[in-house]
Formats: structure tokens, C-alpha cells, sequence
């Protein structure tokens, strides 16, 4: 992992992690919570080869878990590529500070 802070937004780059083995499912919880996507799935495209290159996710963080959670005011931008192969393949974190 890695992180790029750049005045209010910070970047992250991480593997993606299978919430189970045998699942395409993603885990995305933390001791303090969890990130939930929200809305709809965005397709990055090439303009120049005009195809699909990736995906971006929304998500907002939600303090403890279950009924219990609170959302708050923390987002991330999750960005997948379509094109790398598996040992290049990462999750691309767009962290804004709200």
C-alpha cells in the first residue's frame, strides 16, 4: 500500500482483497467500520480507442457496524482497471477530506 497526499485529497493504492475465497465479493471493513458503495457504478472509457478501461465506485465510510453504523462524511473513490493482469491489478483510492 501506498499513500500520496495532495492538499485536501489523499491517494491510495492497494490489492484488491476478496472478502471470501471463493468470492468476487470485496472486503472493505476497518476496526472502526465500514466503506459501503453508493450509487451506481461509473464506466471509465478511452476516448481515443473508444472502449471501456475500467471502473469507478463510490463508497461512504459508516462508523461501527450493523444497525448501529453512522454515516459520515467521509468518501472514497474506488477506480478498477480493466486491463491490468492480476499481479499489476489494484485498487486506486481517491480520499477527500469533507
Amino acid at each position: 500500500q501506498a499513500a500520496i497526499r495532495d492538499d485536501d485529497e489523499w491517494y491510495f493504492f492497494s490489492e484488491h482483497n476478496k472478502k471470501y475465497a471463493n468470492s468476487a465479493r470485496t472486503e472493505r471493513t476497518t476496526r472502526a467500520g465500514h466503506w459501503k458503495v453508493t450509487g451506481k457504478d461509473r464506466q471509465i472509457w478511452d476516448k481515443n480507442r473508444k472502449e471501456v478501461i475500467g471502473v469507478k465506485k463510490n463508497l461512504v465510510f459508516y462508523e461501527g457496524r450493523g444497525s448501529n453504523a453512522v454515516k459520515t462524511s467521509w468518501v472514497i473513490h474506488e477506480y478498477h482497471s480493466n486491463n491490468a493482469s492480476a499481479y499489476q491489478a489494484f485498487s486506486y483510492f481517491t480520499f477527500v477530506f469533507s
